[in-house]
């Protein structure tokens, strides 16, 4: 078969590059050196039960407002927007809590 493109990398970049393509009439062929896609968009259960944790795309909080992303049914190949109530938080040594970026830190920290 003859290819029109070659993706390098199944992440969201990757993944939209290809959508685009094929549905330009392009013949396109995604290379992905994990077991499974997403790149840096994926979300997993790392350390405790019940915790899932961005695996490393450091928050893509306009992913959810691509155009792309909105117009092709993603939902159908299992992603769901997960909008967590504090999306940004850093543990501190001499402090017992996270906090929130968008909330103002405690005191004297």
């Amino acid at each position: 078969m003859t290819l029109d493109a070659v993706i390098v990398g199944a992440g969201p970049n990757g993944l939209s590059a290809a959508i685009t393509l094929a549905r330009a009439g392009l013949r396109v062929q995604v290379l992905e050196t994990h077991d499974r896609v997403g790149g840096g968009l994926q979300s997993r259960a790392l350390t405790l039960p019940g915790f899932v944790h961005d695996y490393g795309s450091a928050i893509h909080p306009l992913a959810v407002a691509s155009p792309a992303f909105r117009q092709w049914p993603l939902h159908a190949f299992g992603l769901r927007w997960v909008h967590p109530d504090a999306p940004v938080a850093h543990p501190c040594p001499k402090v017992r809590r996270c906090w929130s970026a968008t909330c103002t830190p405690p005191p004297n920290v």
